[in-house]
């Protein structure tokens, strides 16, 4: 996607854009923090873990987009094959 290497003072490319916009900066926090935490196939593509991750995306991003990438962080450490609670009407 054209512009998830925006960063917010023009730092980043291919526009140089000074106030990216809150959905290319969800954009570029996601794939920072996906490209961080994947292992790599290339010499030393080790994955990092995710807090060094939030870290690199709270250089750039607004808290509210931290806080929810965090928060979707999380859940994909939880088991997908949890039961559902129970609801007692």
């Amino acid at each position: 996607m054209r512009g998830h290497h925006e960063r917010p003072g023009g730092k980043g490319y291919p526009d140089g854009l000074v106030k990216p916009s809150l959905e290319l900066l969800i954009v570029a926090a996601c794939d920072t923090y996906d490209a961080i935490t994947r292992d790599k196939e290339y010499p030393t593509g080790e994955a990092l873990p995710g807090r060094f991750a939030l870290e690199q995306v709270a250089r750039f991003a607004p808290v509210r987009v931290v806080d929810a990438l965090a928060k979707a962080a999380e859940c994909l450490r939880e088991p997908l094959n949890r039961p559902r609670p129970r609801v007692f009407r």
